[in-house]
């Protein structure tokens, strides 16, 4: 959803989507052709921190809809029940990055393997410093700490402020900090604009 409102907006923007899941990727694959999106590739591996393959354990019930990987690594399933293994294939953000070019904007919503995936993207992240929008389901959100040691801000996309009250962040990078304080001003302004 995310990718096509960028698109929606900025066309000429080049997408990559990783999609571990054979389901999400046909259905990737539908939508960028019946909607004559161009500069969208798909990459049909999950995002780790290591090039490879695994296996990711699904929820049966909703092995159809929306899947939930258990975790990447064999030994941490946690307990939902009978679990359907998948193999699938492994690649990290730097691994990509090294063959697309630089990066503007990440946006990370791997349920509960955020850690993963930012340390297979730190290179990116230190070179290219994207902006960066991640769901972390981790407590107190400890799984950005390599970005807060890396100058990235760390901000609650609802309140645009500090607090760790929920599950979704942007973490901006060094280069845009000077201009911070005057964007998230516009930006509550906006949004009580738009609740009155």
């Amino acid at each position: 959803m995310y990718s096509w409102t960028v698109k929606s907006h900025s066309p000429q923007t080049q997408t990559v989507l990783f999609e571990p899941l054979p389901a999400h990727q046909a259905l990737i694959r539908h939508t960028v052709s019946r909607n004559q999106l161009s500069g969208v590739s798909l990459v049909a591996a999950a995002v780790s921190d290591r090039v490879g393959r695994t296996t990711l354990r699904l929820e049966q019930f909703q092995a159809a809809r929306a899947p939930r990987a258990a975790e990447f690594y064999p030994g941490t399933v946690r307990d939902w029940g009978k679990a359907a293994p998948l193999e699938v294939a492994l690649a990290t953000i730097d691994s990509e990055r090294a063959r697309r070019g630089p990066v503007d904007l990440l946006k990370i919503h791997v349920k509960g393997c955020e850690a993963s995936v930012i340390t297979g993207g730190m290179d990116t992240i230190r070179y290219d410093q994207p902006v960066v929008f991640v769901r972390c389901l981790h407590p107190q959100a400890s799984c950005l700490s390599p970005l807060t040691q890396c100058g990235y801000r760390i901000v609650s996309v609802d309140t645009f402020s500090h607090r760790v009250n929920n599950n979704d962040f942007f973490a901006l990078p060094p280069r845009y900090l000077s201009r911070l304080d005057a964007l998230f001003v516009d930006a509550r302004k906006s949004i009580r604009a738009r609740l009155l």
